[in-house]
């Protein structure tokens, strides 16, 4: 593992354990290697153009077959919820529901916490980095959890 990653996962980590006081560290630390180290995975999967509204043009169009953000919150959420969690919930989070800029993201919490006491896990704001920062502190979205 590269250095920039190790820092990552150390930060994320950091910040996971701070959603509740019930936070098993050595889950924090397992969920955030997964939410920085599987967006690359998905960024070779979907064959990533950068940035990421060039990159949903090319779906839309059908260039690509995945790699919308709701695609990129469905794929890290099958993959991360295959674990049994104990101190955390997932939601599907979205803002702007319904409107041309509609955003979605994995949203993470402690155990029984809803999604504006949670942390955005989004790996399609930064084209398959991870960006990751509480939903009620995220400067560009007001979140919310997906209903249909």
């Amino acid at each position: 593992m590269d250095t920039k990653s190790a820092k990552e996962i150390a930060d994320v980590t950091k910040a996971l354990m701070k959603l509740g006081s019930n936070i098993d560290p050595a889950e924090a630390k397992l969920l955030a290697h997964e939410s920085v180290g599987y967006p690359k995975v998905l960024a070779n999967k979907y064959k990533l153009v950068k940035p990421p509204y060039l990159h949903n043009v090319l779906v839309n169009y059908g260039y690509r077959e995945d790699g919308l953000c709701w695609q990129w919150t469905r794929d890290m959420a099958k993959h991360i919820q295959a674990r049994n969690w104990k101190s955390f919930d997932f939601f599907h989070g979205t803002a702007n529901r319904r409107r041309f800029n509609e955003h979605n993201s994995l949203v993470v919490t402690a155990k029984g916490k809803g999604v504006r006491e949670g942390m955005l896990l989004d790996p399609w704001r930064n084209s398959g980095e991870l960006y990751w920062k509480m939903t009620k502190d995220d400067p560009k979205y007001y979140w919310t959890r997906f209903t249909n």
